[in-house]
């Protein structure tokens, strides 16, 4: 376990040295999200309600997306995974005591840590700013779950991103599938629009899917919209898309460790 903990200080140094690179996107982040909340306040236009949304719950729905978006769909592990694979460096380390597949886990968590941290900052800079239309009055067990269920979301985030990133074991470059797979993800999370906006039979697909667990899902409970009863039944449907993906990654990974030494990697 000690390797490991050496592993994430050794990655946290490492993210820290590119922090210019979080700064320039975190505060890209909080720009887009500011456009977003004045797109969203011209659209009601004095409307009480679009949806089931006031206009200080779509306020609300915005500024949570815009703190868990940088920690729940920026994965970083997929260049490194690249790296290794085409050049070779993943070699000396299966002949290791150590779990590689842990270590791109832990690469991963320490920039989604980051993300976390700069935009729970910039963000307070915008609550500064916003507070009054906001929607604060929750419990305690509330933003319990709305932290825990963050955090599944992140490894959900990283499951469904690490079996494409695998695939350099048989292709040359795995960027563009990832960029495809990331625009999707961004618009089927409900970042940018609620899913309960969408056009019934659209919703309906997506809703099945497991992206609305990475940001729709949190933040709808802030916001209490979801029953006790339906967040635990949520909350076992996503441990279930977890344990599929983790499934599949685990399968995916031992073929192409198994290609790659058969090719002398």
């Amino acid at each position: 376990m000690n390797k490991y903990w050496v592993a994430f200080k050794t990655n946290l140094e490492t993210h820290l040295e590119y922090r210019l690179n979080l700064f320039l996107q975190t505060i890209g982040v909080l720009i887009f999200f500011i456009g977003l909340i004045i797109l969203w306040t011209a659209i009601y236009n004095g409307k009480t309600t679009i949806g089931d949304f006031t206009l200080n719950e779509m306020i609300t729905y915005l500024f949570l997306s815009g703190i868990i978006y940088g920690y729940g769909l920026y994965t970083s592990a997929g260049d490194e995974m690249d790296f290794w694979i085409k050049w070779g460096t993943l070699s000396p380390w299966l002949t290791k005591p150590f779990s590689v597949p842990i270590y791109w886990f832990i690469f991963d968590l320490t920039r989604r840590f980051f993300n976390l941290i700069a935009g729970l900052i910039a963000f307070f800079i915008l609550f500064i700013f916003i507070s009054k239309y906001l929607i604060l009055d929750v419990s305690i067990l509330t933003v319990f779950l709305v932290f825990f269920t963050m955090i599944l979301g992140g490894i959900l985030s990283y499951l469904i991103f690490y079996p494409i990133s695998l695939l350099a074991f048989w292709i040359e470059q795995t960027w563009g599938i990832r960029f495809v797979l990331r625009t999707i993800v961004n618009l089927f999370t409900g970042a940018i629009i609620p899913l309960s906006l969408l056009p019934g039979l659209l919703q309906k697909i997506i809703l099945v899917l497991p992206f609305k667990y990475i940001i729709y899902f949190p933040v709808q409970i802030f916001l209490g919209k979801i029953p006790t009863s339906q967040i635990v039944y949520e909350i076992m449907i996503e441990l279930v898309w977890i344990l599929l993906l983790l499934t599949i990654s685990i399968i995916v990974y031992n073929n192409g460790v198994r290609r790659y030494t058969a090719v002398g990697g």
